[in-house]
């Protein structure tokens, strides 16, 4: 699948309009999903989905830093013509931070190393990274232990070229010393002093650093719509063995939810579009997502959509 640009660095030494710098890791990480599918074709639609549980309007991160994106990037191109590369280079470090800690880029990665070793999708797969502050507190897992976290993930599937890639775009003491100002960045070098001895990076490093990081996210967050418009093309209709049907629902913007319907004429549903996030009949365990079937006694042996038993799968793709 193609990989189009999403997010524009106008430094011109680290330009991604190269079709050379998006294609490998859009390459690797579309390999990524098509194993996962062929693997576990619904716990990775739920991945792609992003499965949560319900929510109104306006509370969705991953599509406010989505949106951000773009208006970073309108900025950016300004920013570079008319104060230059230095001053472009602070706008790349700000996106820079925002992208490294989106949690739902962690969540996604986790979830689809998950699938690969055979492991069902879950809506919190850093839950064992949280740690108690006090009764009714926690602190959320850091970005740093949460690609840890991945890393490890890859190396007990030997899963290599990912933690690579990773290792060419994070580094953790430059996202924590632009985070609290305290760095320095001159013509030749990023520094900083927090933490221990001063330390400093080249600035064409730290450039390398960005752009790697732009790549990924660029290649990740596009193909995640991209294999949600492609499925929209896709047969609408999926039979179950034990009788439930998964049937995918879907716009002119691709799929954005499902419903699997029981044979006893009770759907579950779920779906993620502007005006809120769906979630009925579903339940969520620290392991996977499950559904709230209904009357058990009431299942037959029989595929039905909306209570009514399918006669012709053809007809319904109509």
């Amino acid at each position: 699948m193609a990989v189009p640009q999403l997010i524009r660095w106008s430094i011109r030494r680290h330009s991604l309009t190269r079709t050379d710098a998006m294609a490998e890791p859009g390459d690797y990480l579309s390999g990524i999903i098509q194993r996962a599918f062929k693997k576990n074709g619904f716990d990775t639609l739920c991945t792609l989905l992003r499965v949560d549980g319900m929510s109104d309007p306006g509370w969705d991160p991953f599509e406010e830093t989505r949106a951000a994106l773009e208006e970073y990037n309108w900025i950016l191109e300004r920013v570079q013509e008319e104060k230059g590369d230095k001053a472009a280079l602070r706008i790349g470090l700000l996106m820079y931070c925002q992208l490294v800690e989106m949690s739902g880029v962690h969540e996604m990665l986790c979830n689809l190393l998950r699938i690969l070793g055979g492991e069902p999708f879950t809506i919190t797969p850093f839950m064992h990274l949280w740690r108690r502050r006090r009764s009714l507190a926690y602190v959320p897992p850091s970005a740093k232990m949460k690609f840890r976290e991945i890393t490890e993930r890859c190396e007990r599937l030997g899963e290599s070229r990912l933690p690579d890639l990773i290792t060419e775009f994070f580094n953790d003491s430059i996202r924590n010393a632009f985070i609290h100002s305290d760095y320095i960045l001159t013509a030749e070098a990023f520094r900083w002093t927090e933490g221990g001895p001063a330390k400093q990076v080249p600035r064409d490093e730290l450039e390398g650093i960005i752009d790697a990081c732009f790549r990924f996210y660029s290649a990740l967050m596009q193909l995640q719509t991209g294999w949600l418009t492609e499925l929209a093309r896709a047969r609408r209709f999926h039979p179950w063995p034990n009788y439930e049907v998964l049937e995918l629902l879907s716009d002119d913007q691709g799929v954005y939810g499902f419903n699997v319907h029981f044979s006893n004429g009770s759907k579950a549903t779920f779906s993620r579009r502007p005006d809120g996030v769906k979630a009925i009949n579903l339940s969520f365990s620290k392991d996977q997502v499950g559904f709230f079937v209904g009357d058990l006694d009431a299942l037959e042996p029989v595929y039905k959509v909306d209570g009514q038993p399918v006669e012709d799968w053809a007809s319904l793709e109509e």
